[in-house]
């Protein structure tokens, strides 16, 4: 029949075309590439429930997320020069503080994940279906930041967790991703609760995505770098609740200068493929 013919064409045209369009079209790389790295946060989720189940909340569970996540995501052949590694493999509890400039972070934080940590997110993710199941099953931290008493109550469950578990927990003070370089003002939440728990902040620093990854200029490429490097722990044992803001902001003055520092560094080592 004649719509056999066209339909023939049809696909013939489609295999031909696509691997000339990939060549081409950053915008088409950009958005398999992007469709393919959600699908496989989304598969994490989905396979996480075999793990979690037996030990539901217990931090040691993100040992799953981590070996499932990095495997799924190999093939985005991203590269990680990680520094300051000691501080994050203390026993001892600490608040994680880090940059947030997309959801590439989890790969990121995936690589230098510390042993009995969890992470805290905002509190619609709980309500992600089985995203949200697996994340409670890791012993997630779920915090809403538009209600003030909700948002203490959380940090004071944080602080019994920490106790009970000698847990550590990560936190992006940034409270949003950032892609347009640089921080933004920090949240006061992670210092209450070290402050409150009496633990240090280790500082956390990725370097800028963006000599790889730009969701604005459509970019994603078929390898990356970063730079990952961990910063001394601050002690907060002397500081107050009137002392947040200084040690807040201090805390960021010391992320960015290395932040813009390391983001130099590996722009000019993927220019040079010297990774």
């Amino acid at each position: 029949m004649w719509y056999c013919d066209v339909l023939k064409w049809i696909f013939v045209i489609f295999f031909v075309s696509l691997p000339i369009v990939w060549v081409f079209s950053k915008t088409i790389r950009f958005y398999v590439r992007a469709t393919l790295y959600y699908s496989c946060v989304f598969a994490t989720g989905q396979l996480l429930v075999f793990f979690i189940w037996r030990n539901f909340g217990d931090p040691l569970n993100y040992k799953y997320v981590k070996w499932i996540f990095l495997s799924l995501t190999r093939w985005t052949n991203v590269k990680y020069i990680i520094r300051g590694e000691k501080h994050l493999k203390s026993g001892e509890s600490f608040v994680a503080v880090c940059n947030h400039q997309s959801s590439l972070d989890l790969m990121s934080m995936m690589q230098c994940w510390p042993e009995r940590c969890v992470a805290m997110m905002k509190s619609s993710m709980q309500y992600l279906g089985l995203m949200g199941v697996t994340a409670k099953g890791a012993g997630s931290v779920f915090i809403e930041r538009y209600n003030k008493e909700s948002a203490i109550a959380t940090v004071n469950k944080a602080v019994e967790q920490i106790k009970a578990k000698r847990a550590k927990i990560w936190v992006f003070p940034e409270g949003t991703r950032n892609q347009d370089g640089g921080m933004l003002p920090f949240k006061k939440g992670p210092f209450h609760l070290a402050i409150q728990a009496k633990i240090p902040i280790v500082p956390v620093v990725f370097s800028s995505y963006k000599c790889f990854y730009d969701k604005s200029e459509h970019k994603f490429l078929d390898e990356g770098l970063v730079i990952i490097e961990a910063l001394p722990p601050i002690e907060t044992s002397d500081f107050t609740v009137d002392g947040i803001q200084k040690l807040s902001a201090d805390t960021r003055e010391k992320m960015l200068a290395v932040f813009e520092r390391n983001s130099r560094e590996a722009a000019a080592l993927f220019a040079r493929h010297e990774f």
